[in-house]
């Protein structure tokens, strides 16, 4: 298994919200945080929780997309 690039939690961030922004439909997200849960050595070392303006529940696609950065990047 080669290693990931590691990304510091600002810099997650950034590319999770510059990609909420390019999809309307995901409106609701004011923000993300990146934590830092336990995890197995073979998992992403990080995960994003949401902040939503109103009752909606966060759009699958966000957590999608933040699992696939999970699969590129270490949080540093």
């Amino acid at each position: 298994m080669t290693p990931r690039e590691k990304k510091s939690a600002v810099e997650l961030k950034a590319l999770i919200m510059r990609e909420v922004k390019r999809h309307p439909e995901w409106y609701d997200i004011q923000d993300v945080a990146i934590t830092r849960p336990e995890r197995l050595p073979h998992q992403p070392n990080w995960d994003a929780a949401f902040t939503m303006t109103g009752p909606r529940a966060t759009p699958e696609g966000a957590f999608r997309f933040a699992r696939e950065l999970g699969a590129k990047f270490d949080l540093a």
